[in-house]
């Protein structure tokens, strides 16, 4: 059986909310919710397809190494949603600078 599929996602998201929760809440400024699929999950929903992110780069954000897609990676992610706002967001993504494609 495959490691990935050993985890206790439903237990991860809970210590993960139990953690970052209160911080939100002491922080933000305006309300928030918890949308997309960690909102699902905890609404019930569950049967939810990996996504699979392939080149990633790491940015800085208050002294932590945070990896995110590299561009290209992102435009392949988005286009594979579809969605109107997703295709938006490729144009923008490919309007930045060629250093970060």
């Amino acid at each position: 059986m495959n490691a990935a599929f050993d985890v206790d996602h439903a237990a991860i998201l809970h210590k993960t909310l139990a953690a970052v929760v209160p911080e939100l809440y002491r922080h933000c400024r305006d309300s928030w919710v918890l949308i997309g699929s960690a909102a699902a999950r905890l609404a019930g929903a569950d049967g939810w397809e990996p996504v699979r992110v392939g080149r990633t780069m790491t940015v800085e954000v208050a002294g932590l190494h945070v990896p995110i897609p590299v561009v290209a990676e992102q435009v392949r992610l988005l286009e594979s949603f579809g969605r109107p706002k997703d295709l938006q967001r490729i144009a923008l993504l490919k309007s930045l600078s060629e250093e970060w494609v």
